[in-house]
């Protein structure tokens, strides 16, 4: 997964079907962050060593006002009860950190969710932002296990 000027932190995520898609930063010529795809070259391979780059790469550039050095680290998607696959990427205005979110059904083209998830002045760029599963179970947590509070 080489790419001319950079392949930095991305994320895998495990699609209902088995197969693994894997979004990650990288650069163009312009220095541009921006979102790509790629797929295991060999699904069969425990370690997935080798991956095939999407060849409509970049799928996501920074929106406008979002500077282009401050768009990065996409987190492993979660398919949402819309039947939409949700991540959210690490960015900034001036020395506030942001948190953006967007929405995609075949990880090709995606919809910015309007507004920001988050955001803490002061902070600067943030990097490698996540989600992560609220407890539905208890006032208070995080449900640690994929299967629920109760295992």
């Amino acid at each position: 997964m080489v790419r001319q000027n950079g392949v930095w932190t991305g994320s895998a995520t495990i699609l209902p079907n088995g197969e693994v898609i894997m979004l990650y930063t990288g650069s163009t010529n312009e220095l541009v962050q921006v979102q790509n795809l790629a797929y295991p070259a060999d699904p069969s391979d425990p370690l997935l060593v080798d991956w095939i780059k999407y060849p409509g790469n970049p799928v996501l550039f920074p929106p406008p006002g979002i500077g282009a050095k401050d768009f990065r680290d996409p987190t492993t998607a979660w398919l949402t009860s819309e039947g939409k696959w949700r991540i959210t990427i690490g960015s900034k205005l001036n020395k506030t950190g942001i948190a953006l979110v967007y929405d995609t059904k075949d990880f090709k083209t995606y919809e910015r969710v309007e507004g920001i998830l988050h955001a803490v002045a002061g902070t600067g760029m943030w990097e490698c932002v996540d989600f992560f599963p609220v407890s539905t179970k208890v006032e208070n947590g995080l449900d640690t296990s994929f299967k629920g509070v109760d295992d």
